[in-house]
């Protein structure tokens, strides 16, 4: 009977070890989905205000792209970066059009936020829309934000003007890249 019980005790011992675990894993994939919806609150505080900086799906989704990414780090800038490359690659009926766009060098305004003016040219006969992905680098190389402009109703053999405006405060940006752009 004291065999019987011992054999007991471990089983429950046993048991409550594997609760523990299980409650440790779960745990953990409730921090991970918490840290998920952090991620997407952040993001969505700042596509609100961006709302003036460009329109459409593609602008929305990789504007919530980047503020993660400003909020994550450097690597989650790459992720953005590839974001927003998707974005606008599911543009419909849209054509590359990277070699329209020319973007100025980064100047730091007074609030923090990085801008680069762009000048859109449209070579074509038609009346188009652009949506341009422009990338801020440091010094290195290094990707430190990435955002995305629509230019609306840029007239035929027309040019027009726009300003890339960085998602959150950026030290050292020393270039701005056109990394790619779609008329539509």
């Amino acid at each position: 009977m004291i065999k019987r019980m011992t054999t007991k005790r471990m089983t429950t011992k046993r048991m409550t070890t594997k609760r523990m675990t299980t409650k440790r894993m779960m745990t953990k994939r409730m921090m991970t989905k918490r840290r998920l919806a952090g991620v997407v609150l952040v993001a969505g505080l700042v596509v609100g205000p961006m709302s003036g900086c460009g329109s459409g799906a593609a602008s929305d989704l990789a504007s919530s792209a980047t503020s993660a990414a400003g909020a994550l780090g450097s690597s989650a800038a790459s992720a953005a970066a590839s974001a927003a490359s998707s974005a606008l690659g599911s543009i419909k009926d849209s054509i590359s059009a990277t070699s329209d766009v020319k973007a100025a060098a980064p100047v730091t305004a007074s609030d923090g936020r990085t801008t680069s003016e762009l000048t859109v040219t449209n070579p074509t006969s038609d009346k188009h829309t652009y949506t341009i992905s422009v990338s801020f680098k440091n010094k290195d190389g290094s990707l430190l934000d990435v955002v995305v402009v629509t230019v609306s109703d840029v007239a035929a053999h027309g040019t027009a003007q726009a300003t890339a405006r960085s998602t959150h405060d950026i030290n050292g940006a020393t270039s701005a890249e056109v990394t790619a752009a779609v008329r539509h």
